[in-house]
């Protein structure tokens, strides 16, 4: 439990209002998560990013996820802190707050001010749409509490709130939710809703928040290759006005997503013609950037008239399209043999 002789001399108070502007969705299905092992997630968002130990906050804060995801905290007023688990070691153990249950050197987001009992809810409004979050929290106060989160989407509950009872001392207990219908959740919402001294609901405290963001996505190709018919000319002037025998398609491939997007090596598989026939060439080298497109050449050398068809496949890391490919097919005609 914490050491409050040690943190009563610092009053604190942070009060988080989310800002949503998405739609709301119908359709979610967001789940109860109770351990970090059941939530998986793939990002966090580190309070350490604010300041060192008993550094204080105003009643907003800007923080950014491991994986550059933004989020605005907002608390019910100026004044709450950071708190480092076990700022000074043993053999200062009488010095080690918040020992039972978090990691010594975490830091906790605490809102705590001893006027107002404290500064809760807790709430962060993020950037861009995610799919879960998770943290330890647990009262200032002493004993047993209820912990519960709620999800926003906008200004629209998805789902009920969730909550989880400590055991009698009152050690921490993780508290999460996960919406498996995709990135709906805009902001979120840690209180209190009981507490073993009343009137200090409010003064409680949570530790990184983990987080799952929405998987990668990769729009279809902007330029798709069909059916593509080249006119091939027997005589010496009619090839000087066909100089170039390589037909060129461009696929375009767009990270509309706000994570990296691997690319894998490319491969033709090659259904008829010459496997020598078929070449590529790509702007970007292995990956795409968010918000940023790559371009692929697609190049097929005509060399005789024939039928040649291939299948280009490049792997990405891509959850929703680990595999872009692309169907090409060349009818190359001599119109004058």
């Amino acid at each position: 439990m914490p050491n409050f002789f040690r943190r009563s001399q610092y009053l604190p108070a942070i009060a988080m209002l989310l800002l949503a502007t998405c739609a709301a969705w119908a359709q979610d299905n967001v789940v109860q998560i109770t351990s970090q092992g059941q939530l998986i997630p793939n990002t966090n968002i580190q309070w350490s990013q604010l300041g060192g130990d008993q550094f204080q906050l105003g009643a907003t804060a800007a923080v950014t996820s491991a994986n550059k995801i933004a989020a605005t905290v907002t608390l019910a007023g100026a004044g709450s802190v950071i708190s480092v688990v076990c700022a000074a070691p043993p053999p200062n153990s009488v010095n080690c707050s918040w020992n039972n249950g978090f990691t010594a050197g975490d830091s906790l987001l605490w809102a705590t001010n001893a006027w107002t009992g404290g500064n809760g809810p807790v709430t962060i409004a993020f950037a861009s749409g995610i799919m879960g979050v998770g943290t330890f929290i647990q009262a200032d106060s002493p004993g047993q509490f209820t912990a519960s989160v709620q999800a926003y989407n906008g200004t629209t509950p998805l789902g009920p709130a969730f909550t989880m009872q400590s055991d009698a001392a009152g050690d921490p207990v993780y508290l999460g939710l996960n919406d498996t219908t995709g990135p709906n959740v805009t902001s979120v919402a840690y209180s209190l809703t009981a507490c073993a001294v009343q009137g200090n609901c409010n003064d409680v405290a949570i530790d990184q928040l983990d987080m799952v963001y929405a998987p990668a996505t990769v729009q279809p190709p902007a330029v798709a290759l069909g059916t593509i018919v080249l006119t091939k000319g027997a005589q010496a002037g009619i090839y000087s006005a066909f100089r170039s025998r390589t037909i060129k398609k461009v696929l375009v491939i767009r990270n509309d997503s706000n994570v990296k997007l691997q690319l894998g090596p490319e491969t033709f598989t090659v259904t008829q013609g010459h496997p020598a026939n078929f070449s590529y060439h790509r702007s970007c080298r292995d990956h795409v950037d968010p918000g940023k497109k790559c371009e692929v050449a697609l190049m097929l050398f005509a060399d005789q008239p024939a039928v040649d068809s291939a299948m280009f496949n490049i792997p990405t890391s891509s959850p929703d399209r680990p595999m872009i490919q692309v169907s090409i097919t060349a009818t190359i005609v001599d119109k004058y043999k």
